[in-house]
């Protein structure tokens, strides 16, 4: 029986590339990318973040999609909102990512 070593394959993660649609995004006024790439901001809600996490990548790629794709406007779209959950003796604060809002301000 011969042994095999196998090496894991490592894959190199670029962090604050802009993709086709937060380049898009950006292009319509709905972000803003810092120079270095380091930070977003959504503009309509006056919020920024750490853009080399790739998490907040993501949450950009979604908000333009709600904008673009599901013709939600920016203003009904709120980033990083707090909002108390559980037992109504008992409720706990937890940080939502992203909400949207109908037109009676009403999340959904």
């Amino acid at each position: 029986m011969s042994k095999t070593n196998y090496k894991p394959i490592k894959e190199k993660i670029i962090s604050g590339e802009k993709t086709s649609l937060v380049k898009f995004g950006e292009e319509r006024g709905y972000i803003s990318i810092s120079r270095d790439g380091s930070k977003i901001t959504y503009l309509a809600q006056g919020y920024t973040d750490n853009f080399l996490d790739p998490e907040e990548q993501v949450r950009a790629e979604l908000y333009i999609d709600l904008i673009e794709k599901y013709k939600y406007k920016p203003n009904k779209i709120n980033i990083e909102k707090y909002r108390k959950i559980g037992h109504p003796h008992k409720k706990t604060d937890i940080k939502i990512d992203i909400v949207v809002n109908d037109n009676n301000n009403n999340p959904f």
